[in-house]
Protein backbone atom coordinates (compact mmCIF):
# COMPACT_ATOMS: atom_id res chain seq x y z
CA UNK A 1 0.00 0.00 0.00
CA UNK A 2 1.80 3.15 -0.87
CA UNK A 3 0.59 6.25 1.04
CA UNK A 4 -1.38 8.93 -0.93
CA UNK A 5 0.58 11.37 -3.12
CA UNK A 6 3.84 9.27 -3.08
CA UNK A 7 3.97 7.36 -6.01
CA UNK A 8 7.16 9.37 -7.47
CA UNK A 9 9.25 8.99 -3.97
CA UNK A 10 8.49 4.74 -3.85
CA UNK A 11 9.40 4.88 -7.85
CA UNK A 12 12.95 6.86 -6.85
CA UNK A 13 13.16 4.29 -3.52
CA UNK A 14 13.24 1.14 -5.89
CA UNK A 15 15.57 3.09 -8.74
CA UNK A 16 17.92 3.22 -6.16
CA UNK A 17 17.43 0.40 -4.64
CA UNK A 18 18.52 -1.21 -7.43
CA UNK A 19 21.20 0.98 -7.81
CA UNK A 20 22.65 0.37 -3.86
CA UNK A 21 21.92 -3.79 -5.04
CA UNK A 22 24.30 -3.40 -8.13
CA UNK A 23 26.80 -1.83 -5.65
CA UNK A 24 26.91 -4.64 -2.89
CA UNK A 25 26.48 -7.24 -5.35
CA UNK A 26 30.25 -5.74 -6.95
CA UNK A 27 31.17 -5.79 -3.17
CA UNK A 28 30.39 -9.07 -2.55
CA UNK A 29 32.51 -10.27 -5.53
CA UNK A 30 34.96 -8.10 -4.30
CA UNK A 31 34.87 -9.94 -0.94
CA UNK A 32 34.77 -13.20 -2.82
CA UNK A 33 37.98 -12.47 -4.34
CA UNK A 34 39.71 -10.96 -1.88
CA UNK A 35 39.14 -13.51 0.28
CA UNK A 36 40.27 -16.71 -2.13
CA UNK A 37 36.59 -17.27 -2.24
CA UNK A 38 36.05 -18.41 1.25
CA UNK A 39 33.15 -16.22 1.01
CA UNK A 40 31.52 -18.49 -0.97
CA UNK A 41 31.18 -21.19 1.60
CA UNK A 42 27.42 -20.44 2.95
CA UNK A 43 28.07 -20.38 6.79
CA UNK A 44 31.17 -18.08 6.57
CA UNK A 45 29.73 -16.29 3.02
CA UNK A 46 26.86 -15.00 5.46
CA UNK A 47 28.98 -14.41 8.23
CA UNK A 48 31.62 -12.19 6.15
CA UNK A 49 28.47 -10.14 4.07
CA UNK A 50 26.29 -9.51 6.90
CA UNK A 51 26.61 -6.16 7.05
CA UNK A 52 25.05 -5.64 3.45
CA UNK A 53 22.00 -8.15 4.23
CA UNK A 54 21.36 -6.01 7.21
CA UNK A 55 21.32 -2.71 5.52
CA UNK A 56 19.38 -3.70 3.19
CA UNK A 57 16.54 -5.34 5.79
CA UNK A 58 16.40 -2.04 7.52
CA UNK A 59 16.42 0.17 4.96
CA UNK A 60 13.06 -0.27 3.98
CA UNK A 61 12.15 0.33 7.44
CA UNK A 62 14.08 2.94 7.17
CA UNK A 63 12.64 4.62 4.28
CA UNK A 64 8.44 3.88 5.38
CA UNK A 65 9.33 5.87 8.86
CA UNK A 66 9.39 9.10 7.15
CA UNK A 67 5.91 8.40 6.33
CA UNK A 68 4.39 9.29 9.94
CA UNK A 69 3.78 7.34 13.36
CA UNK A 70 1.95 4.72 12.30
CA UNK A 71 5.19 3.88 10.17
CA UNK A 72 7.81 3.86 12.64
CA UNK A 73 9.88 0.54 13.75
CA UNK A 74 13.00 2.00 15.22
CA UNK A 75 11.84 4.19 18.33
CA UNK A 76 14.59 6.88 18.74
CA UNK A 77 15.34 7.59 22.11
CA UNK A 78 12.91 7.85 25.04
CA UNK A 79 11.19 11.53 24.57
CA UNK A 80 8.71 13.37 26.84
CA UNK A 81 5.43 12.96 25.16
CA UNK A 82 4.82 17.06 26.49
CA UNK A 83 7.67 18.71 25.25
CA UNK A 84 9.58 16.28 22.94
CA UNK A 85 12.91 16.70 25.59
CA UNK A 86 14.92 13.69 24.39
CA UNK A 87 14.95 11.36 28.48
CA UNK A 88 17.88 9.41 27.80
CA UNK A 89 20.47 9.82 30.43
CA UNK A 90 17.59 11.54 32.78
CA UNK A 91 15.99 8.50 33.58
CA UNK A 92 17.07 8.25 37.05
CA UNK A 93 15.13 11.79 37.85
CA UNK A 94 11.91 11.44 39.06
CA UNK A 95 10.46 14.52 36.27
CA UNK A 96 11.63 15.65 32.94
CA UNK A 97 14.30 18.01 32.90
CA UNK A 98 12.69 20.13 30.61
CA UNK A 99 9.02 20.88 31.57
CA UNK A 100 9.19 18.91 35.18
CA UNK A 101 6.57 16.45 33.89
CA UNK A 102 6.76 13.22 36.29
CA UNK A 103 8.35 10.06 35.05
CA UNK A 104 7.44 6.50 36.17
CA UNK A 105 9.64 3.97 35.14
CA UNK A 106 8.27 0.87 33.39
CA UNK A 107 8.74 -2.18 35.22
CA UNK A 108 10.13 -4.05 32.43
CA UNK A 109 13.00 -1.41 31.80
CA UNK A 110 11.45 -1.09 28.19
CA UNK A 111 10.60 2.59 28.35
CA UNK A 112 9.48 5.56 30.71
CA UNK A 113 5.58 5.78 31.53
CA UNK A 114 4.12 9.68 31.60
Amino acid sequence: MVPQGNVGTFVLYFLFKFVLFIGAAILAVIVTCLTCCIAVIPYLGTVILLPIFVFFRCYSLYFMQQFGPPWIFFDLGYTCPVCGYDLRGSLEQAQCPECGTPIIDDPLGDAPLI
